[in-house]
């Protein structure tokens, strides 16, 4: 087979592994912008697997460089073409990985953006409750602050996944698993509000989609953007703040509140505590803040009290 035919079987293999959609498109992209490359190297783009070099990855990537690409971007665009060797090695498809030892650009994480808890209050206070529709973008501001979730999964949430006596939801998240998030009762609350006015959104036969469109259809994960991206531009328009700001910032309260972080991990989806141990380096950034604005030994409280003594001269 040439490399191709090897991309096409690794992408067959993720499907059977339940990937997302989303995922399996970007390592799509990326693997055939890699080949794309690779054909400078290769007669009549026939790319043969083994005579692909470490030195070729390099090369890739530093093409990637020239093309002014954040370190971040590359690292992105380098990992399906690492993963996709050590499938090949794991399928004996080959005997030796050329990119073992090829070691991607480090970068520095970005901290996630969050909103104060008095912003959410203001943020969730929005919807005009006079209104069916406010009625239901009420629902799914709390039931998304309350529950972390990710858009495409408050999307994919149907009646009975809901569990209101309980003040649970299922969720399920990437790769199809299965996971209950718990609710607050603020949440529950606006959900039962909505569930007694659905009905007014007309769903359309066996429509079992927790929330709806004003046609009765499954709401999609960009609607819901739309809605809530509309509210938050009402109490913030800084760069970086984002639907995904409410997941950001469920996970920061919940931490700075005293939450254990492998509960906080359990309750967002993630594989890899390493993910969420992000939101520690945030609450200690708050910390920080206090401590500096606070502690009568720090210099910006020392500092403070020598401008106040001078303004007294």
């Amino acid at each position: 087979m040439v490399f191709f035919e090897y991309i096409q079987e690794y992408l067959s293999y993720l499907k059977s592994r339940n990937c997302s959609q989303n995922t399996i498109i970007a390592y799509h992209r990326d693997l055939l912008d890699f080949q794309e490359y690779l054909m400078k190297y290769f007669e009549d783009y026939k790319i043969e697997i083994r005579d692909i070099t470490a030195q070729m990855l390099r090369d890739y990537m530093f093409s990637l460089v020239e093309k002014n690409l954040l370190n971040r971007s590359i690292e992105r665009k380098i990992i399906p073409i690492k993963e996709l060797f050590r499938f090949l090695i794991r399928q004996d498809y080959l005997e030796h990985n050329p990119l073992r030892r090829i070691k991607t650009p480090k970068y520095k994480r970005k901290l996630p953006h969050f909103f104060t808890e008095d912003e959410m209050v203001r943020l969730l206070e929005l919807p005009v409750l006079s209104e069916n529709t406010g009625i239901r973008d009420r629902a799914i501001l709390e039931l998304f602050y309350s529950s972390g979730l990710r858009i495409s999964e408050m999307a994919g949430i149907n009646i009975d996944d809901v569990d209101l006596k309980n003040e649970v939801v299922k969720v399920f998240g990437k790769g199809s698993k299965e996971r209950l998030v718990p609710m607050t009762e603020l949440a529950v609350s606006a959900l039962s509000d909505y569930f007694k006015i659905r009905f007014t959104f007309a769903p359309k036969l066996q429509e079992k989609s927790v929330f709806l469109t004003t046609k009765g259809l499954r709401i999609s994960t960009y609607i819901i953007y739309k809605i809530v991206k509309s509210y938050i531009n009402q109490i913030i328009s800084e760069k970086g703040f984002s639907p995904h700001t409410l997941r950001h910032s469920f996970a920061t309260h919940l931490l700075s509140h005293g939450a254990d972080i492998r509960a906080i991990q359990e309750m967002l989806g993630h594989e890899d505590i390493g993910t969420t141990e992000v939101y520690t380096h945030v609450t200690m950034e708050d910390i920080k803040s206090v401590y500096s604005q606070t502690h009568p030994r720090s210099k910006e409280r020392i500092k403070r009290n020598e401008n106040t003594e001078e303004n007294k001269k």
